[in-house]
């Protein structure tokens, strides 16, 4: 049975142009219904008609959209999904800034489908084919044609060509202002060096620019007072604050570039704060704090056991942000998980702590245990190979996944003197004790 799509006569002065497109998919010699495609089988053969243009090709399937390469470096996504005006209109931003770390759209159009058995929405994205050679050999035009054939065993064989990627990636989301899904990192989501799944991306840079609620004078006032009374600008703020008046309370930064404190929100799970409580343990400023509210939680609670830090929190919100949906609370992170608290919270944030109060998670099982029955989700980050945490990446995964159902390792990178530090996104149970959800193909 032929698919036939159409391009949306009520949006096509905001669409490039696409004719009519036909789909008909195959699977020996028999024909497949969508929905059979969509729901039980990964891979088919198709007969693709763009207007005059015909190719048969194989389609994949992925979970949200069919990807059909049809050569020259190009193929066609139809992507099933519930997509707005604001959807297109960001993919459109993404595309427009000619980004390094995503795979270049040619063109895309909202549609209608229709076959025998069902009819719905799409969107048609016409883009870069990166598993095409001509593609990456365009992508690594520094490098000599012997690299080509080792391109795609790159993730295994040089674990740091990954890191780099990534690496670029981040730098482009907080260049641009673009605030990914959760899951943005896995390895599904790279195919030469891009990023090719980005529907779901959106402009958003509240994120990465406070809102300031004081003019830049009465801001710097604040800021000099505040240092003037410590006389150490460093024991004042660990972590960076950026806002959208110019101004900025500085922060560790390991790479001399960019605030610590944005380098690891690419990989903090902030989709997933909606409406949620969040638990912020070792709080430091408060950062993650205060980006949990602008994403949209409902409350959350932080903890930390430094009172200078805890005042300097609390000044900075009644100065800057005047948050009255966080707890801003002087404890020990240890005697609050241990205290028997039932409240359930979707997000946790445990950064560069457990190394300090549990040197190589000697007596950290309890700990863990209890910490695992109160979150959905928990972000992990600790140093590797350090005094402290003298284990590598694998045995803090192996420890971790002992109380979380599975465990991730996003990101490797080097802190200024105290070396290696990894971030992990651990996925844990909900409030009934089932599973929470997690990306098919994650990065492990």
């Amino acid at each position: 049975m032929e698919i036939k799509i159409k391009i949306d006569e009520n949006i096509t002065s905001k669409s490039d142009f696409f004719p009519e497109v036909g789909l008909t998919l195959m699977r020996g010699k028999a024909e497949l219904g969508l929905d059979e495609f969509r729901n039980s089988i990964r891979t088919a053969s198709a007969a693709l008609s763009i207007g005059e243009f015909d190719c048969n090709v194989q389609a994949v399937r992925g979970d949200q959209a069919i990807w059909i390469p049809y050569g020259n470096g190009k193929g066609l996504k139809i992507l099933f999904w519930d997509i707005g005006d604001d959807d297109l209109a960001n993919m459109q931003y993404i595309r427009e800034r000619g980004n390094a770390s995503f795979a270049k759209i040619f063109r895309m159009a909202a549609a209608s489908y229709g076959c025998s058995e069902s009819k719905g929405e799409c969107v048609l994205i016409e883009m870069e084919d990166m598993r095409h050679w001509r593609s990456l050999w365009l992508n690594r035009g520094f490098v000599k044609r012997p690299y080509l054939l080792f391109t795609t065993l790159l993730d295994i064989v040089l674990p740091n060509h990954r890191q780099f990627m990534m690496k670029q990636a981040w730098r482009e989301l907080i260049k641009w202002r673009i605030l990914p899904e959760d899951d943005w990192s896995k390895r599904t989501n790279f195919i030469g060096g891009k990023m090719v799944d980005y529907h779901k991306y959106k402009f958003f840079p509240e994120r990465y620019s406070f809102n300031a609620s004081s003019d830049i004078s009465a801001m710097h006032g604040f800021c000099k007072d505040m240092f003037e009374e410590k006389r150490n600008m460093r024991a004042v703020n660990y972590q960076g604050f950026r806002f959208n008046n110019g101004f900025c309370l500085p922060g560790y930064s390991s790479d001399g570039c960019e605030f610590d404190t944005y380098l690891k929100l690419s990989f903090m799970p902030m989709h997933k704060v909606k409406n949620k409580l969040v638990l912020d343990l070792g709080a430091n400023e408060c950062f993650y704090s205060f980006q949990s509210v602008v994403h949209g939680a409902e409350r959350v609670h932080s903890i930390e056991f430094d009172p200078d830090k805890v005042r300097t929190s609390k000044l900075i919100n009644s100065n800057f942000f005047g948050c009255d949906n966080i707890s801003f609370t002087e404890g020990d992170i240890v005697e609050y998980v241990m205290s028997g608290d039932r409240t359930h919270y979707e997000v946790t944030f445990l950064l560069s702590v457990i190394h300090q109060i549990f040197p190589d998670f000697k007596g950290a099982d309890a700990f863990f245990d209890n910490l695992s029955k109160m979150t959905s989700y928990l972000a992990f980050e600790t140093p590797i190979r350090h005094p402290l945490m003298k284990c590598g990446v694998w045995k803090v995964q192996r420890f971790l996944k002992k109380y979380f159902w599975m465990v991730r390792p996003l990101y490797v990178y080097h802190a200024y003197s105290s070396g290696w530090r990894v971030i992990f996104v651990c996925y844990g149970y909900d409030e009934n004790g089932d599973r929470v959800s997690a990306p098919i193909k994650a990065l492990e």
